[in-house]
């Protein structure tokens, strides 16, 4: 017994891990289908797009039940149900975002004389010059920068768009279309006064340990000092991809900065999982909708590389390590962030380690 304890010591020299216990629910929930359906939150109108003259609506949830009413008359009753405005970029497309009514209105304050905009009672578009122009992208860029920035100078919508940064983020003409016919670019933090999808690349990174087979996630947490979910658990490595960079790239450059893993480490031995897909609404009413890369990291034991993620940057408070069962118990806590709990997830259900009645949910 004693010389099996020290065996297991030796995964544990870096971090201090618990035992894995008997797989145990909260009080509050018995499976993962609430932490699921909290990442997903919202329901955007579908269409049909060619009836611009009528009410378009989005249904959320603000307690465990969506709304009964949507897309029905009365809905100004329901809490759930929120009038939004389309935004297309042209004519004969789906919107690539949508307006709620404070930004349309203040669209409409801002831009009543331009002839760059094109808008309509339900609807919000680039004019006609704007999408027959030969450089119609940056131009578009252009338009929308100068929009946001302006609103930023009146102090519109401080809670959102706060200080300005050079992180511009890629919108393309369809929502999983990443890479393909490219729109206009815009500043990252004002993605959710437009709806607009955010584009990003988590990883997770792990190891087995040799001697005991049980495997082991490094788990970070969120700074503090993070001006959104502070002080919540995440994917190992996480971020957006800006204007120009790969979901590879970015991860690889994300590790660097957020982790201390070096480039070619990270290279030799990440590997592509797929994509999370998710449709959420921030408590303040924000429409964040997003598309995730994901990637797995298959590390050694710190024990026997030396190589383990550490923090860097200021945007990790520390790493630890925690088998299936302790991520379980944070996951079902409400721990994680929303986004980052959907990958992991999947990672635990592509390895085997969900209850057998979970992976229904997954």
């Amino acid at each position: 017994m004693l010389r099996g304890a020290r065996r297991f010591s030796k995964c544990l020299r870096s971090a201090s891990i618990s035992p894995v216990q008997e797989r145990r629910y909260s009080t509050q929930h018995r499976t993962l289908l609430p932490i699921i359906r909290s990442a997903n939150n919202l329901q955007l109108p579908l269409g049909p797009w060619d009836a611009l003259n009528r009410k378009f609506l989005l249904s959320f949830k603000t307690d465990d039940t969506w709304s009964t009413s949507f897309g029905r008359e009365g809905f100004e009753a329901d809490p759930r149900v929120e009038e939004v405005v389309p935004f297309f970029v042209g004519d004969g497309q789906e919107p690539v975002g949508f307006l709620r009514t404070a930004v349309f209105d203040a669209l409409q304050e801002t831009t009543s004389d331009s002839q760059f905009w094109d808008i309509g009672s339900s609807f919000v578009r680039f004019g006609p010059t704007m999408n027959s122009l030969k450089e119609a992208v940056p131009s578009r860029s252009n338009i929308i920068d100068a929009l946001v920035k302006g609103w930023r100078a009146e102090g519109r919508f401080r809670d959102i768009l706060g200080k300005e940064t050079k992180e511009h983020f890629p919108v393309f003409a369809s929502k999983l279309g990443f890479g393909e016919l490219l729109q206009f670019t815009i500043e990252r933090p004002a993605l959710p006064l437009f709806g607009l999808p955010n584009y990003g690349s988590m990883l997770i990174a792990y190891f087995t340990c040799p001697e005991t087979k049980e495997l082991k996630m490094w788990i970070p947490r969120r700074s503090m000092a993070k001006r959104t979910f502070p002080g919540m658990l995440d994917v190992t490595v996480g971020g957006g991809i800006a204007h120009g960079c790969s979901p590879l790239s970015t991860i690889i450059q994300e590790a660097r900065e957020e982790a201390h893993l070096e480039e070619h480490y990270v290279q030799q031995r990440i590997s592509s999982t797929g994509t999370v897909e998710f449709q959420y609404r921030h408590p303040d009413g924000w429409i964040l909708p997003g598309v995730y890369f994901t990637f797995e990291l298959e590390m050694d034991p710190p024990s026997l590389s030396g190589i383990q993620p550490r923090p860097n940057d200021g945007e990790v408070e520390s790493f630890e390590l925690m088998d299936a069962t302790a991520v379980l118990d944070n996951l079902l806590a409400g721990k994680f962030k929303g986004s980052s709990a959907l990958a992991i997830i999947q990672f635990l259900s592509r390895r085997g380690l969900l209850p057998p009645f979970q992976q229904q949910f997954v």
